[in-house]
């Protein structure tokens, strides 16, 4: 397992192998739509989205993708850069599993932001909701949709452990690192 830092690690961790598919897996908002687009242009490959096969609004996820629309897409694109959540689900509905898996892990100073949730998820039977969503008194319609998706993602954590299996984990920093950000003065 090659652990990276920037964009450019991973694409050079991953780089020399011609892949077929790349997936890109983490929690929401965690960067990957951001790596994916990254690493479509140092690699020169395409980006496919499991977001845009979506029927959006409907409180939950994996169920309302358009997966005969998506296999179609991922099968007749060639080489490409699949990213989402739940994406071993995923790409195992459309019959397809990725040469490389790269899981992003979302920084914060003390460390890996969604780590607690993670761990609250795999000791539980059913997880729960990530403590800002059980805290809130009165939820709000994106905070109940939330916790659709929550449920939904930690039970995919729990059956696949994408963040145990992957072949690179990216640990996307909140903060520029100080050699980047003296750089673009």
């Amino acid at each position: 397992m090659h652990l990276c830092f920037t964009p450019e690690d991973v694409a050079s961790a991953i780089s020399g192998d011609s892949h077929r598919l790349i997936a890109i897996d983490g929690f929401q908002g965690s960067g990957k739509t951001t790596l994916a687009r990254t690493l479509g242009k140092l690699l020169n490959m395409p980006v496919v989205s499991a977001d845009d096969y979506l029927n959006r609004n409907q409180g939950a996820f994996f169920g309302h993708l358009r997966i005969e629309e998506l296999a179609s897409a991922l099968m007749n694109r060639g080489p490409c850069i699949f990213e989402g959540v739940c994406t071993l689900q995923i790409l195992e509905a459309v019959g397809d599993q990725p040469n490389v898996l790269i899981y992003v892990k979302r920084m914060a100073i003390w460390g890996w932001a969604d780590e607690d949730e993670l761990g609250n998820v795999l000791a539980t039977p059913n997880g729960s909701p990530p403590r800002a969503l059980e805290a809130a008194e009165q939820l709000d319609p994106l905070q109940i949709a939330l916790q659709g998706l929550w449920g939904e993602v930690a039970q995919y954590h729990r059956r696949y452990r994408p963040h145990e299996f992957a072949h690179v984990l990216y640990e996307r920093s909140a903060v520029k690192p100080l050699a980047q950000a003296a750089r673009q003065r």
